[in-house]
C-alpha cells in the first residue's frame, strides 16, 4: 500500500500493484483510477490456488481494473519451452477473464500473464534476455489471437544490492521491452533480487529514469524495423507438455522439460543470429 502511494506521487503512467495483502480500505485506493490496474491471479497448473480465491473475487467485486497474471516460470511452475509456456499461460489468463466477467460483467480486464524464466542456477532470473523475449512474445501472441488489451512487465533485476549497476540494468531491461514494441506496465520500481528485496532509493531512481525514458521515446518515436521482430521457436510437443505438467504437477520431472532443458538458450542464440542478419541486410 505504501509502494502504491509512493508510485501515485512519483510516476505518471500506467501502474499495477497487487491488492492481495491490503485491507479492504487500502484496496479501495485503486477504485475509479484509470491509470491503475489491480494485479491478481488465480490459476496454476490448470488448477485454482486456494490461497488466491478470496483475493481474486474481492478484486473483481471491487470494480478495480484488473491485470490478470499467471506468473508461471518455465521449467519450474510451467512447461519448459517458449511455445508451450505461452500456450499454457494464455489459456489460464483467458479462463480468469471469463470468470471475472461471470462474477461482474463489464469488468475491465487486461491480459498480462507475465511469464518468467530461470537462469543458469535454476532460480527466477529477471536479468535474463529471455525474460524480455518471453514477455514480448506473450503480448504479441495475445494481440494476434484475441485482440484484447495487453500489458507486459520488464525492468527488474536479479541483482540484490542497491547499486548503480542494478539501477542501470533495470533501465536497460525496460528499454529493451520498448524496442520490441511492447506496452509496459510499471510495478517493479525499487525491486531487487528478482522482486525479493526493495529499496526506496532505487524506487525513486526508477521513477525518475523511467519518466525521462518515456519522454525520450515519445520524442524519438521509432517505427518499422526499429521495432525488433521476435523469432519464436516451434514446439511440436507443446500440448503434450502442458498435459504432462497438469498430470504430474511438477514441471521439473516431466519428459517435456528434459527434452527442452536448453530451449531458451537456443532461442537467445537464434534470435541474436537472425537479428544480426536482418540488420546487416
Amino acid at each position: 500500500y505504501d509502494c502504491a502511494r509512493f508510485m501515485e506521487k512519483g510516476f505518471q503512467g500506467l501502474k499495477m500493484i497487487s491488492t492481495r495483502n491490503m485491507s479492504d480500505d487500502e484496496a479501495s485506493f485503486l477504485s475509479g483510477k484509470d491509470d491503475w490496474l489491480d494485479g491478481t491471479s488465480l490459476m496454476t497448473n490448470l488448477t485454482p490456488m486456494s490461497t488466491m480465491v478470496r483475493s481474486f473475487i474481492r478484486s473483481v467485486q471491487s470494480g478495480n481494473n484488473l491485470l490478470l497474471l499467471d506468473l508461471s516460470i518455465a521449467g519450474a511452475s510451467g512447461p519448459n519451452s517458449p511455445e508451450a509456456l505461452l500456450t499454457h499461460i494464455h489459456a489460464q489468463v483467458l479462463f480468469m477473464m471469463i470468470l471475472a466477467q461471470t462474477i461482474r460483467p463489464g469488468t475491465i480486464c487486461v491480459h498480462g500473464g507475465i511469464p518468467g524464466v530461470v537462469g543458469s542456477g535454476g532460480d527466477l532470473s529477471y536479468s535474463s534476455k529471455s525474460q524480455a523475449l518471453i514477455n514480448e512474445a506473450m503480448a504479441r501472441m495475445n494481440l494476434w489471437v484475441t485482440g484484447y488489451p495487453s500489458a507486459q512487465s520488464g525492468g527488474s533485476t536479479s541483482l540484490s544490492d542497491d547499486t548503480d549497476e542494478a539501477i542501470e540494468e533495470s533501465r536497460v531491461n525496460r528499454n529493451r521491452m520498448r524496442r520490441y514494441g511492447t506496452h509496459i506496465i510499471r510495478h517493479a520500481f525499487g525491486a531487487l533480487g528478482n522482486l525479493n528485496f526493495f529499496s526506496l532509493h532505487k524506487f525513486n531512481e526508477d521513477c525518475r529514469i523511467e519518466t525521462e525514458s518515456r519522454a525520450d521515446f515519445r520524442k524519438n518515436a521509432i517505427g518499422g524495423l526499429d521495432v525488433l521482430p521476435n523469432f519464436l521457436p516451434k514446439d511440436d510437443k507443446a500440448l503434450q507438455g502442458i498435459a504432462e505438467v497438469a498430470e504430474k504437477g511438477n514441471p521439473m520431472v516431466t519428459d517435456h522439460s528434459l527434452r527442452n532443458v536448453d530451449a531458451f538458450m537456443k532461442w537467445e542464440t537464434r534470435f541474436d543470429q537472425e537479428i544480426e542478419e536482418l540488420t546487416s541486410s
